[in-house]
């Protein structure tokens, strides 16, 4: 019985992090029949605009992804329906990571998280270089400002839970214009755990990511 408890846990901590470990569980619409990541779009009819950026990103960046139309189908209403996620378009699935927005470094980010340096731009690559420690291992990079109070708690957030961090104040930076553009900042704080992004002050998915 004590086995068996161990295995229950073990695969539900494997179906956490690497759902596609797991071939008799249904990963999701994220993954494809092999166990691989995929990448979806879902739209809707009356997306326009921020759908057709998103999808000209992708294929820019010569994503093999698939493309569905919640509006085409029962079916394709159905799966998008099973995500219970926002009414919010663009989406983007890629693997167990998901995107609600047409800005670029949010959709850098999901793909990167799947797919390495696959499909990702010169300039974003540069960037992202700062994520890692030499030995490839994630870092924690803060993207804030000093008078931003959101950003002031979570220095103390980091503090209290022993998190080593780096923090980049973008308005005193060099090249803040070209961090603002790259990484879609519109706002404070934006923190990379790697290639993992977290919006605003999100210390539970913060914790998840660094594993404390």
């Amino acid at each position: 019985m004590k086995k068996f408890l161990v295995l229950i846990v073990a695969c539900a901590a494997i179906y956490q992090y690497k759902p596609e470990w797991i071939p008799f569980l249904d990963p999701g619409v994220g993954f494809a029949s092999d166990g691989n990541a995929q990448t979806i779009m879902f739209t809707f009819n009356e997306c326009a605009t921020p759908c057709d950026k998103a999808i000209n990103d992708l294929q820019e960046r010569g994503v093999d992804f698939q493309l569905i139309n919640v509006n085409d189908s029962e079916e394709n209403m159905a799966i998008w329906r099973d995500l219970k996620a926002p009414n919010s378009f663009p989406l983007i699935v890629a693997g167990s990571e998901r995107s609600y927005s047409d800005a670029t470094g949010e959709i850098a980010s999901v793909l990167a998280v799947n797919f390495g340096d696959k499909y990702l731009t010169s300039e974003e690559m540069e960037l992202f270089e700062r994520h890692f420690n030499s030995d490839g291992s994630d870092k924690v990079i803060m993207y804030g400002a000093s008078w931003c109070p959101y950003c002031k708690k979570m220095r103390e957030y980091f503090a209290e839970n022993n998190i080593d961090y780096e923090e980049i104040d973008v308005e005193k930076a060099s090249n803040k214009e070209q961090l603002i553009r790259a990484l879609s900042i519109s706002g404070y704080p934006v923190t990379y755990i790697g290639y993992h992004r977290v919006e605003g002050m999100n210390p539970k998915k913060i914790s998840k990511l660094v594993g404390s």
